[in-house]
């Protein structure tokens, strides 16, 4: 698709949506043009990246499972009144879901130690 409007500073740059596979870029002489790429965010992190992204949708996961319940959801709030919202590194939560979520990536971490988990033995 080649879109040249009358106004070169209407010339359209980057992507049109997420789910575009790819991206709108003008070249030098002013033309522009379109270019396929692949996304490759998550091949190119580093080992330590990976976990502590494995360790959020680990958390992610478990909480939404958790949060489905309600006696769940009143447990959760009453120990976050009882840690006077304080979770993790001495941060202060705003909310009982910010606290647990913080909660389950903090036990995953522990549960899966970098250097067993990198290994590829993780514990869990």
């Amino acid at each position: 698709m080649k879109v040249q409007p009358a106004n070169p500073a209407q010339l359209l740059h980057g992507k049109m949506s997420k789910n575009d596979p790819g991206y709108f870029f003008v070249t030098p002489k002013g033309k522009q043009k379109y270019r396929t790429r692949e996304e490759t965010y998550q091949q190119n992190q580093s080992p330590r990246q990976k976990w502590n992204s494995r360790a959020f949708s680990e958390a992610h996961k478990q909480l939404n499972a958790l949060w489905k319940i309600p006696a769940q959801i009143a447990q959760i709030t009453q120990d976050w009144k009882d840690a006077m919202r304080f979770g993790p590194n001495n941060r202060v939560y705003d909310d009982a879901k910010a606290w647990k979520f913080a909660m389950l990536q903090q036990q995953w971490k522990l549960d899966n130690p970098f250097e067993s988990w990198s290994a590829g033995t993780p514990n869990a």
